[in-house]
């Protein structure tokens, strides 16, 4: 089996959903705009870090809503990961399936949450299609 060929149809399977970059101070959450998330899967947010502030530290998430402006935005399943290292990454994955659907939850972003200190943050969300080629 080629594997090379199998990763070139995962990525033309993937889709770029919201980007957000910015510096976070404390308590103020960053997150990309709301996009619905119908025809996916799987979504993924993979978060860059900076040269974070001494002693910084936060959480980022993927955060479901109820429409694109965000209305009722909250946590996507247990879709976070602490930030607390200089110029690292970090991926967050979950499935479309955790999302509260039966509550009208139908958009997610990427969503960052400094809790100390401030935070320089690239954030991209992408999503895995439901029906792969």
């Amino acid at each position: 089996m080629n594997t090379n060929v199998e990763i070139t149809k995962q990525l033309a399977a993937m889709a770029e959903l919201g980007v957000q970059t910015a510096v976070g101070s404390t308590s103020t959450r960053i997150s990309s705009a709301f996009v619905h998330v119908g025809d996916y899967h799987r979504l993924y947010g993979c978060f860059t870090f900076g040269d974070i502030a001494a002693g910084a530290s936060g959480v980022c998430s993927l955060r479901q809503a109820t429409d694109d402006s965000g209305t009722g935005a909250k946590l996507l399943g247990t879709a976070s990961a602490a930030i607390s290292t200089d110029n690292t990454g970090v991926e967050v994955e979950a499935s479309v399936d955790q999302m509260d659907f039966k509550n009208g939850f139908y958009y997610v972003a990427v969503s960052v949450l400094p809790a100390v200190g401030s935070v320089p943050v690239s954030a991209k969300l992408l999503g895995a299609l439901k029906h792969s080629p």
